[in-house]
């Protein structure tokens, strides 16, 4: 049976709260590394992980060099996931 674009699974909804947790600031650098990491799985498994995650992981970055390096690094990884290119 299909799900509807909606829903979620359980397993997706455990991995946007995990990340949550472990990208917030206050859980410590070796958490929000760990946390970075699996909202990068998530992006890349289900189509509902930016809109859910982006805001946790924006909130890593602290200073305009930050912003503009992880805009850097997403320009380069749609650049290498191009058919086109």
């Amino acid at each position: 049976m299909r799900r509807a674009p909606h829903e979620m699974t359980e397993d997706e909804e455990t991995c946007y709260a995990a990340a949550g947790r472990l990208t917030d600031p206050a859980a410590g650098p070796e958490a929000s590394r760990e946390g970075i990491r699996v909202a990068l799985d998530a992006i890349r498994t289900w189509r509902a992980a930016p809109a859910r995650l982006v805001p946790a992981l924006t909130a890593l970055l602290h200073t305009p060099d930050e912003m503009m390096l992880a805009a850097t690094i997403a320009a380069r990884a749609r650049i290498s996931c191009d058919p086109a290119t």
